[in-house]
């Protein structure tokens, strides 16, 4: 191989160095942020829950509007007016004459008019009562929405860890193919292997190149959607300070009071107030059949004084109070499909329920499994590590040696490149059942 060829290769790998050894300088001057700092930022400043926690607030306001439907009803007015004379016509509209309207042209008044409602048959309360479940059902909307925002915050989070430490592997595998390079170059000037090797070797490099710019595209997108989810617009990329490493909670059983119970669910939480709300429309709809009793009262001050006849030049008040009873005839066949069509709803919400329960818990199951499998492929690739290390040593050392073939040696390398791959993968595999197993559960 010429000269300038062995320049353009050292400079690709010169490039890719660099860029690696930019990042990591570019991190000590950036934002560095625990998975507990970023989920604090994520609850505080994520625009999908600042939504849900107004529509939390719209709830809470149309619940307390409910309960103030059952104070009185008050209606205060006046008015004035002044008529013009009064025409009277005779002998059909031929013969016409006018007059001032007794008392005087002028008539005023004011009011002020009150009802409450004493008994609606259960009309009101029921009101209240499904305006007070479709608050509690926003605010479980809100844990739900700050719970899903978490999960993705753990998910791109350890992503990102991810990145950050296949970054690492590569470099350490770009090194070793520079150095295997510069070896077999040394061997084939001395006639030790032949140019297929050396050519080969150059391919392996170029991949590794390849493969290093690839992750570091993959970290910067990875610490886009990160800073879209906290809700964060600087330049300053995240670097997170929690690594594949955490501990992980001892495997234990799914039983009913831990991965295996759906009943904390948000899923099932919700189809339980769907249930409750179908429950208490249907307790609405029967309100229907009761009658109403209502206190009323009004006080008046007008002129001129009507009550009597001719009309007085006075002006006069007077108030009055009473009670007024009222019950929907039209109920009894109105209410009929009505009551009905409720009494459906509620037992497709029943349904509804238990299916939900039924496809949580075989969610939680099928996480817990997946879990429980992430930390046997932790505790594989770690032994794997290790024995692809010693075989990697021995086949270079017989390589070098000429008692292996390249093809050997490469299939070494990457063997034991894939074993310190593979853990790292399964360290955030495991971590992200972890989480989305508390996400199932409605605990994260």
């Amino acid at each position: 191989m010429g000269k300038h060829q062995e320049d353009h290769f050292h400079y690709k790998s010169w490039l890719v160095i660099v860029g690696l050894t930019v990042i990591a300088l570019r991190t000590n001057a950036q934002t560095r942020l625990s998975l507990d700092q970023a989920l604090a930022l994520a609850r505080e400043n994520n625009q999908w829950n600042k939504i849900a926690y107004q529509e939390q607030l719209v709830s809470i306001a149309d619940y307390n509007d409910s309960r103030n439907a059952i104070l009185p009803q008050i209606t205060m007015g006046a008015f004035y007016q002044r008529f013009s004379k009064v025409t009277l016509f005779s002998d059909g509209l031929w013969d016409s004459r006018s007059i001032t309207r007794i008392p005087g042209p002028n008539s005023a008044g004011t009011s002020v008019e009150a009802s409450m409602n004493l008994y609606t048959g259960g009309r009101q309360k029921t009101q209240i009562q499904e305006q007070k479940q479709r608050s509690d059902l926003a605010a479980l909307n809100l844990l739900e929405q700050e719970s899903s925002i978490s999960l993705q915050v753990c998910v791109q989070y350890f992503e990102l860890v991810n990145s950050i430490e296949q970054q690492k592997l590569v470099g350490e595998q770009l090194a070793r193919a520079e150095t295997r390079l510069n070896n077999i170059r040394v061997l084939y000037k001395n006639t030790r292997v032949t140019r297929n090797d050396v050519l080969r070797s150059e391919v392996v490099l170029a991949n590794v190149q390849l493969l290093a710019e690839k992750v570091m595209n993959d970290r910067r997108i990875i610490a886009n959607r990160l800073k879209l989810l906290l809700n964060k617009k600087d330049e300053e990329d995240i670097v997170p300070t929690d690594s594949a490493r955490i501990a992980l909670p001892i495997t234990m059983p799914p039983s009913a009071d831990q991965y295996g119970s759906a009943g904390s669910s948000f899923l099932v939480r919700k189809a339980m107030i769907a249930e409750e709300i179908s429950q208490t429309r249907l307790t609405l709809v029967r309100s229907n059949y009761r009658p109403t009793l209502a206190l009323f009262g009004a006080y008046n001050l007008s002129y001129p004084n009507n009550l009597f006849f001719p009309p007085v030049d006075q002006a006069y008040s007077v108030g009055f109070v009473g009670l007024r009873v009222q019950y929907q005839l039209s109920s009894l066949y109105h209410n009929k499909y009505k009551e009905s069509a409720a009494t459906v709803r509620i037992q497709i919400a029943k349904q509804a329920e238990q299916n939900v329960a039924d496809n949580v818990t075989d969610q939680i199951t099928a996480l817990y499994i997946k879990y429980q499998e992430s930390l046997t492929r932790i505790a594989v690739a770690k032994r794997t590590i290790e024995q692809t290390e010693d075989n990697y040593r021995i086949v270079s050392t017989r390589y070098y040696n000429q008692l292996a073939l390249l093809i050997d040696l490469l299939d070494a390398d990457n063997l034991f490149q894939e074993s310190k791959y593979s853990l790292v993968r399964a360290q955030v595999d495991a971590l992200n059942y972890y989480h989305q197993l508390r996400f199932a559960q409605g605990t994260l």
